[in-house]
């Protein structure tokens, strides 16, 4: 998670430098002292005016550089004046220690400085006896409330922190920093002028306790590598080793500070110094949809140019905005079919009410101080909203009735894109079928009465209750159609990683109680006939694997690290620890284990003989490109090949497929994009199963492809595409597979 590697040759300035000097200057990324620099910078200005023209910038760059430049150029005028100083220049990533960056312009801190400005400016005009502070009665809240938003509208008693009865302007600087998350509560900076953040929404996510400290507890059960390497990373932070990581502490790890430049340089790949709504979604940590990033991009973009500027960029919450305040979780709560503020700003106040007001203003573009649809993507249950309200949501056209186009909304993708165009056209063929018969009267439009019928009808056609579960297990045939439910196991409302024994007879997975707040950690390992009778809970784990035999079964343990090995069949046999360093793993059919391994700061696959007694790992340790190596991973059948996710050392995920020998024997990174940990590897087809979001329908859905061709990934045809899939596994025969899913969802 790391984004400190986006500083790579491509992104620095190298074309910025006078040619002959850069290697000398820089060596091979190294960075340079800044004086050494500041020659660099004044052979540039040839002039010497003490700044660097477009003209001058271009003429130091080799010519293969020159759009590469001319970019780098754009990015760091940050007062668009043609010129840069030697500050601005300073600023580019790579050329000095980023503690010793020029500065980069925050929109949020400039946001704090205005709040500031205002707060000054209300304290002279109410404080009637001059003592530069104000008392309760002379509280100004009709002003506050007019001039600084919901920060305003903060009671006295959230000024006054030192509760003495009045507030004055180091209490409010104070309240301010904390709520454009410019400063913790404590006071410790928390966005550098060089442009580094630190990882807000993941702190105060880990933080479950709201102490402002994150425990080792907290740390393990929330950071993203696997257990062993967790808690090797809170060793190394936690420097006066009292358990817990203090916000200073957190300030010394890269990878819970994010560089706000490189990453935005990273993503700009047509080298046009903005970035496009294709380029924003190049960061999937966001976890931004393609409408949420769209409506990002429309609520950030001042100048309306159809992409965001650096500054734009930091401030949306599909660019830069989520690692500081997150807004893709939000749920209309009161079932009105808008996001008004209460249901928009979640967190416990102040914290982050600055930046989530001039969010809302933002994405409030009608001004009626509440969000629909069209402005905000958020989660409703449609079933729950009255039909009246959401016909008007979808009455574009303001006429009275629905045409197919305002109840199907996608566009035709192009010609050239075969994989959109074929998931199109049967997305079409479907709406097109339940738009016919909801048109009663056949005049080829809804009316509110047909489209209120039509919803009563869609709601009686599930028969779930929301809330039943969270995710279950269904097995269907092999294009996902005739679903059934595997097992009744409804205290487990959270269940995955399913896995096929070879003799077909049996199925284990993980399941766990997400209703008395369990996650992962708190999973067991179950194992049930595959005709759904018969349950066992084996004890403690996650994603189990049945051996060849099927009498045992390997898995991962969340509480205690490792990999184990237990009895597939009896409860009271005492586990076995493997490996305590691993994490993931699978059964090939001859008898290896692989799983996934760190060491040297990078992640690889090992493969384990039982036979022979020895360890192999796929990837030369140092040179290997990820930086975590994920779960669930899958053999081919005959053995020769794992398929798996990973995510590069630059922080993007992808499929990899590798010869079990090692890579020097065949290597294929197959598919890059925001993917789900899951894989299936068909017995009697070349496919291989797994999970991504459809950027149409915006569910987890199951896609295929081909392991031996390039072509791109196709959807399952057969699933129900009002779900989101998570985990899948082809039974021994090929013929059918077994799933996990959360509830349907309705097509609204």
């Amino acid at each position: 998670m790391t984004w400190q590697g986006y500083e790579m040759r491509s992104v620095i300035l190298s074309g910025g430098l006078l040619v002959g000097t850069i290697l000398a200057v820089l060596g091979s990324l190294t960075h340079a002292a800044e004086p050494q620099i500041k020659t660099v910078f004044t052979g540039m200005d040839r002039n010497s005016n003490g700044t660097v023209s477009q003209e001058e910038f271009l003429a130091a760059a080799a010519p293969a550089d020159q759009k590469l430049a001319r970019r780098n150029f754009s990015v760091i005028d940050f007062d668009r004046n043609g010129a840069l100083t030697f500050e601005e220049y300073l600023a580019l990533p790579g050329l000095v220690p980023i503690e010793q960056r020029g500065a980069v312009p925050d929109p949020v801190a400039e946001l704090a400085a205005e709040a500031v400005k205002k707060w000054k400016s209300i304290l002279t005009a109410a404080d009637k006896d001059q003592d530069s502070k104000l008392t309760a009665k002379e509280w100004p809240q009709a002003d506050l409330s007019a001039k600084l938003a919901q920060l305003g509208d903060l009671k006295f008693e959230a000024w006054d922190a030192d509760q003495n009865g009045t507030v004055d302007l180091e209490e409010a600087e104070k309240l301010i920093a904390v709520a454009f998350g410019t400063n913790s509560p404590d006071e410790t900076s928390l966005r550098t002028t060089n442009g580094r953040v630190l990882f807000l929404s993941w702190i105060r996510g880990a933080d479950k306790n709201n102490d402002q400290l994150v425990s080792r507890t907290e740390f393990v059960a929330s950071y993203w590598l696997t257990p062993p390497e967790r808690l090797k990373q809170f060793t190394s932070l936690d420097e006066d080793k009292d358990g817990n990581l203090s916000y200073p502490e957190m300030l010394e790890s890269p990878a819970l500070n994010v560089d706000v430049m490189s990453m935005f340089l990273f993503l700009d790949k047509d080298l046009d110094g903005l970035l496009s709504e294709t380029e924003m979604s190049g960061n999937a940590s966001t976890g931004a949809t393609p409408q949420h990033t769209a409506q990002s991009l429309a609520a950030c973009d001042d100048d309306h140019d159809g992409k965001l500027s650096l500054r734009e960029y930091t401030l949306a919450p599909a660019g830069m905005g989520y690692v500081t305040l997150r807004l893709f979780d939000r749920k209309d709560s009161d079932n009105d079919g808008f996001l008004g503020w209460p249901e928009f700003y979640t967190e416990p106040s102040p914290v982050m009410i600055g930046v989530a007001a001039e969010l809302f203003r933002r994405f409030d573009q009608n001004r009626d101080r509440k969000l629909g649809l069209d402005e905000f993507q958020f989660t409703v249950l449609p079933s729950k909203v009255p039909s009246d309200v959401v016909f008007r949501m979808k009455d574009r056209d303001r006429d009275g009735k629905l045409a197919l186009t305002e109840i199907f909304t996608p566009s035709q993708p192009a010609a050239e894109d075969p994989g959109a165009l074929e998931r199109y056209q049967l997305r079409l063929k479907r709406a097109t079928t339940k738009f016919q018969q909801d048109d009663a009267n056949q005049n080829g439009s809804l009316d509110v009465a047909e489209f209120s019928r039509a919803r009563e009808m869609a709601t009686k056609d599930s028969s779930e209750t929301p809330g039943q579960y969270s995710t279950r297990l269904f097995i269907a045939d092999s294009d996902g159609s005739n679903m059934k439910q595997l097992t009744d196991l409804p205290d487990f409302q959270s269940q995955g990683s399913p896995n096929w024994s070879r003799d077909g007879k049996y199925i284990t997975f993980d399941g766990w109680r997400p209703q008395n707040g369990q996650n992962v950690s708190g999973s067991k390992i179950v194992v049930v006939q595959s005709d759904g009778l018969n349950p066992q809970v084996l004890g403690d784990g996650a994603m189990p694997t049945f051996s060849p035999g099927g009498q045992r079964v390997s898995y991962s343990n969340p509480k205690a690290g490792g990999i184990w090995i237990t009895s597939a069949h009896e409860p009271e046999f005492e586990p076995i620890a493997f490996n305590r360093h691993g994490w993931g793993s699978d059964w090939s059919a001859d008898g290896r284990l692989v799983y996934a391994s760190h060491a040297q700061g990078r992640a690889n696959l090992a493969v384990y003989s039982l036979v022979e007694g020895h360890t192999v790992h796929l990837l030369v340790p140092e040179k290997s490109p990820y930086q975590q190596i994920f779960w669930n991973m899958a053999w081919s059948p005959d053995s020769k090949r794992i398929v798996f996710k990973a995510m590069t050392m630059e922080g993007k995920q992808e499929i990899g497929i590798i010869d079990a020998r090692g890579e020097k024997f065949g290597f294929i990174r197959r598919y890059e994009g925001n993917i789900l940990a899951t894989f299936a590897w068909s017995p009697i087809e070349t496919r291989i199963l797994f999970v991504a979001q459809d950027p149409d329908s915006k569910r987890n859905q199951l896609w295929f492809v081909d392991p031996d061709s390039k072509d791109p990934p196709r959807l399952l045809p057969g699933q129900d595409d009002l779900r989101n899939h998570s985990d899948v596994a082809y039974s021994p025969d090929g013929k059918r597979i077994v799933f996990s899913c959360g509830p349907r969802t309705s097509p609204e």
